[in-house]
């Protein structure tokens, strides 16, 4: 699957949003998302227009490593 190059922090943070995830801080530009599934998992999204494919890649692989599915 090809990832997607223009997609900015705050539309990676509503999707993981309507995922029940929740913004639990914010320091300086980078945003802290959390989640209750399998133990807790917190995914740190540096709030930056575009997110770097590298970045986009290796929090989703992160995000599907926790859940248990393929990216």
């Amino acid at each position: 699957m090809k990832l997607p190059s223009n997609i900015d922090a705050s539309g990676f943070i509503n999707a993981f949003q309507n995922s029940d995830y929740r913004i639990r801080r914010q320091t300086g530009n980078h945003v802290r998302l959390s989640k209750q599934q399998n133990g807790q998992q917190n995914i740190t999204v540096p709030n930056h227009d575009p997110l770097t494919i590298g970045t986009l890649n290796a929090k989703l692989a992160n995000v599907a490593h926790h859940l248990g599915v393929t990216k």
